[in-house]
């Protein structure tokens, strides 16, 4: 692991079932160091036992193939990168959206959050490298001042087998999100992690990747927290999206993070869709009526 200037990268694992204070303790810890240093690295996020399920379910209909649900890959530079439907193992909340990880998105982008993205990264023995690029778009015309606003999304990657150097996962500057033109006096940072960490980064942090030299496919699960404005429609061909293929197989409370997604998903849940937008309807009105 390389040595990290900056205090807070890396953060402990937030212990299952902890006092409240000691939770809120870590997640005041985790969210400043996210908001300094751009990239927060959190071990133990996901369960290991769950994870073979999801290396499975990219085995059998992703990898090796080059064409995802009428989808092409994302094309280099960028990361190959493929659809993941909410369904099966994807609907389970302990891989889309870790305690930990979540606490952290809330924390960051307020109660009302939502999953924007989510998707794998498939690097095949060879793929690379990839020049430094943020995930952010410009939301104010590319005002400095935009670089001192909060977060608008983060990004949670999540390797699905333990990850060493030459097997290029990206690496970070830090501290790179509160620059204008991506200059920074720093290299950038990759550390070793173990399958179950998670990377969350602001939107705006530079990063790049490398070869992948490990002669085994790198497997990685990708999610966007964002901002419930925050909802990009673009870019359809190469850029994965959200697709809940029925609200019903996502857990209740859980559904919140996902609902929007239902009108652009096509759903045949038409008793879903019409909850969500009768309930959006009232809530208007008893706003409107000053109720």
């Amino acid at each position: 692991m390389r040595d990290v200037k900056r205090p807070g990268v890396i953060q402990p694992a937030l212990v299952p079932n902890a006092a409240p204070r000691a939770q809120e303790a870590w997640l005041a810890a985790a969210a400043e160091g996210l908001r300094q240093n751009g990239v927060v690295i959190i071990p133990n996020a996901i369960p290991l036992p769950r994870i073979p399920r999801i290396v499975e379910a990219l085995n059998k209909r992703w990898v090796g193939g080059d064409d995802i649900d009428g989808r092409p890959f994302q094309p280099a530079p960028l990361r190959p990168r493929a659809l993941v439907p909410m369904d099966g193992p994807f609907a389970d909340p302990a891989i889309f959206a870790p305690p930990a990880a979540l606490a952290l998105a809330r924390r960051l982008l307020g109660p009302e959050v939502i999953i924007g993205e989510i998707g794998a990264m498939i690097l095949p023995p060879g793929e690379g490298p990839q020049g430094p690029r943020r995930a952010a778009i410009p939301l104010f015309g590319g005002l400095a001042e935009e670089a001192e606003v909060p977060p608008a999304a983060l990004t949670m990657l999540a390797p699905l087998a333990d990850v060493g150097a030459g097997m290029g996962f990206p690496e970070y500057w830090v501290g790179s999100h509160r620059t204008r033109n991506g200059a920074v006096d720093v290299a950038p940072f990759q550390s070793a992690f173990e399958a179950g960490s998670v990377v969350m980064s602001d939107w705006r942090t530079l990063y790049r990747a490398g070869v992948n030299t490990s002669g085994a496919p790198l497997l990685a699960l990708y999610v966007s927290f964002q901002r419930k404005w925050l909802v990009s429609l673009a870019g359809a061909d190469y850029k994965p999206g959200l697709r809940v293929p029925s609200l019903k197989k996502v857990p209740e409370a859980y559904r919140p993070l996902v609902a929007w997604a239902l009108h652009q998903n096509k759903t045949d849940d038409v008793s879903e869709f019409a909850h969500l937008w009768m309930g959006r309807a009232l809530k208007r009105l008893r706003v409107l009526r000053g109720g």
